[in-house]
């Protein structure tokens, strides 16, 4: 069993994640909550954007996914 020694990566998210997606290829997590999306380089520890979601009260985004993630990647969100 490995044992992880140092921390890589600590941040404040605006809200309570709900779905955690790690790039394929870049040092970049996605983070949704209730209301927002986060974007984060993981490397340097720094949020790289916000959005609000725009979703319907009482919704929140269950899952996403990277489309085309070795070029020009887009996240795939769903409710």
């Amino acid at each position: 069993i490995t044992r992880l020694d140092d921390q890589i990566f600590i941040n404040r998210n605006p809200g309570v994640p709900s779905v955690v997606k790690f790039h394929p290829f870049n040092p970049c997590i996605a983070v949704a909550d209730k209301d927002s999306i986060c974007f984060w380089d993981w490397e340097k520890g720094e949020r790289l954007d916000y959005f609000y979601n725009g979703n319907p009260k009482y919704t929140r985004i269950t899952a996403m996914e990277y489309l085309n993630g070795h070029d020009c990647s887009l996240l795939l969100t769903a409710t």
